[in-house]
């Protein structure tokens, strides 16, 4: 789980960089793989919960699963913006 938020971030943070899908999307998606970072952290080191045990995870997963399926929806029916992929120096 620490490749696949680090992963995570890196995705988003360049989709931000580059507009090519709305701002809201990456910075959704930037938050939820913080989000989950934390919750694999804390998982990772045993940190007691309470009363929510393994629904932690969950919790901290579901923002980027949501996300996940927002952003494959909004590439199949809108696509992305090629005039800024295509104005952008290589």
């Amino acid at each position: 789980m620490l490749i696949f938020t680090l992963g995570g971030l890196i995705f988003y943070s360049a989709l931000y960089k580059s507009r090519v899908v709305p701002r809201f999307i990456s910075i959704w998606g930037l938050i939820a793989a913080a989000l989950l970072f934390v919750g694999t952290v804390l998982l990772m080191l045993e940190v007691d919960t309470g009363a929510l045990g393994n629904v932690w995870e969950l919790i901290t997963a579901a923002p980027i699963a949501v996300n996940e399926m927002v952003l494959a929806l909004w590439l199949i029916i809108k696509g992305f913006n090629l005039p800024t992929v295509a104005s952008k120096p290589a």
